[in-house]
């Protein structure tokens, strides 16, 4: 089930995106440990920017923890499955940053709805789903930089 979202559809192609280089993180379950750079869980299970059965989406973070903490799954009513920390070398030249206000207020973004919960239910478009699907869909950026909920 796809979400509507009022984006400015139009600006997306001027906008610029930013290179990322360095090293950032990455939380895998035990399960994908010999294959840590796969995007298999994201097609999946889905996350904050794709619908489960979607498209490919890497998921890495700019500290340990925050890879740490974006891992979690909610609700921790039960013991915590086993997970491993990776390290992995970016190197990127055309990144959309959503930390940036500029670029929120040029797509028309409604900033508190980055921080929206999107994991439940599954199969329903959140609004960060929409917008990834929206985004990828051009075909102009590698990936998005986005605030760590």
């Amino acid at each position: 089930m796809k979400s509507e979202i009022d984006i400015k559809k139009i600006q997306i192609e001027e906008l610029k995106g930013i290179p990322i280089e360095g090293y950032w993180y990455r939380n895998v379950s035990i399960e994908f440990i010999s294959r840590p750079l796969d995007s298999i869980g994201s097609i999946l299970e889905g996350g904050r920017y794709n619908l489960p059965g979607s498209f490919e989406v890497l998921y890495v973070a700019p500290d340990p923890h925050t890879a740490t903490e974006e891992a979690k799954r909610e609700p921790f009513n039960k013991k915590i499955p086993p997970r491993l920390l990776f390290t992995a070398e970016i190197k990127t030249q055309v990144i959309l940053n959503l930390e940036d206000k500029a670029i929120i207020n040029a797509l028309g973004v409604i900033e508190e709805k980055l921080f929206e919960p999107w994991r439940y239910p599954k199969y329903k478009e959140t609004y960060t789903q929409a917008l990834g699907r929206i985004i990828y869909g051009y075909n102009i950026f590698e990936g998005i930089r986005y605030p760590s909920a």
